[in-house]
């Protein structure tokens, strides 16, 4: 594996040398990563919660006997005769 190069970057030199010098640079990375993980899952959350209690997330029981191209889209997908 090869360490990243202040040469093709500057910053390396200035805000990261501590990190690069400790090779703990991934660490920070990973971090990164999981609050990126965390706060995409909040708020799909919050917008699914939002969205459950005002137009609902579920069609009725009767729109699902009915098919959802039907009672939606007012055609058929699929005509299976």
């Amino acid at each position: 594996m090869k360490n990243a190069d202040p040469a093709v970057n500057a910053n390396l030199n200035t805000n990261l040398k501590a990190l690069i010098a400790n090779h703990t640079l991934w660490i920070e990375q990973v971090k990164a990563v999981g609050v990126t993980i965390v706060l995409s899952c909040i708020g799909t959350a919050i917008i699914a919660y939002i969205l459950k209690f005002t137009i609902g997330i579920r069609p009725s029981p009767e729109d699902e006997e009915k098919g959802l191209d039907l009672s939606d889209h007012s055609e058929e997908g699929y005509i299976l005769d």
